[in-house]
């Protein structure tokens, strides 16, 4: 598979399909501004962070990763770097025993040469799961976040993530029944992803 760019084109192109093919979405999506695609950071960095999120709050999550890169002063979190910090660095940003040894697995293979972040965007999905979920502490939501949000595939559902259920069970009134989210969410291919963004700008509005 070869690495594309996601543009605010594609992010038009997916939201007019999603408002086709879904009532729901449609309303949501119509009320909700558009979402823009923006700048990201270093891939190890980002994964980094999606994995210091892992069962946070966005809240707790970002004052974690905030204060995680202050150890960092303000320069690029890289494997290089992070082997020069102690534990108990981590540990006084908050970070967990867990999430600490998920972090040094990860560097580890990177300075190894057994893994290849820059590799990534040419696998597909399901290649990329097998090759990050095979590091102890990274499973398949670190996987999906990583998908979404770094190489911005458009065709993700990360079935567990505990927003997105809040979301579809707030959004889709079953009458106490219990919703399909699978069934729901292959309305929304081959956009997944772009239908999840909204989701979450919904609950963002509702704690607003």
């Amino acid at each position: 598979m070869s690495r594309t760019k996601i543009n605010n084109s594609d992010i038009r192109s997916a939201a007019k399909h999603l408002k086709s093919t879904d009532a729901v979405l449609a309303s949501l999506i119509n009320t909700t501004n558009t979402y823009s695609v923006y700048g990201r950071r270093s891939s190890f960095e980002s994964l980094v962070r999606i994995v210091i999120g892992q069962q946070l709050s966005t809240q707790a999550a970002a004052t974690i990763s905030t204060r995680v890169k202050a150890l960092f002063r303000s320069q690029t979190i890289n494997p290089a770097r992070v082997s020069t910090l102690a534990d108990s660095d981590f540990r006084k940003a908050g970070v967990s025993h867990a999430k600490i040894s998920t972090i040094r697995s990860l560097t580890s293979k990177l300075e190894r040469g057994e893994l290849s972040l820059r590799k990534l965007p040419y696998l597909t999905d399901n290649e990329i799961m097998t090759h990050l979920t095979a590091i102890k502490g990274i499973g398949p939501w670190t996987v999906q976040m990583y998908l979404m949000f770094v190489l911005h595939r458009l065709d993700v559902f990360p079935a567990s993530d505990k927003g997105i259920l809040n979301a579809m069970n707030r959004l889709y009134d079953g009458n106490g029944d219990v919703l399909d989210i699978e069934q729901i969410s292959a309305r929304w291919r081959p956009f997944r992803t772009v239908a999840c963004w909204y989701l979450w700008r919904y609950l963002d509005q509702e704690v607003t």
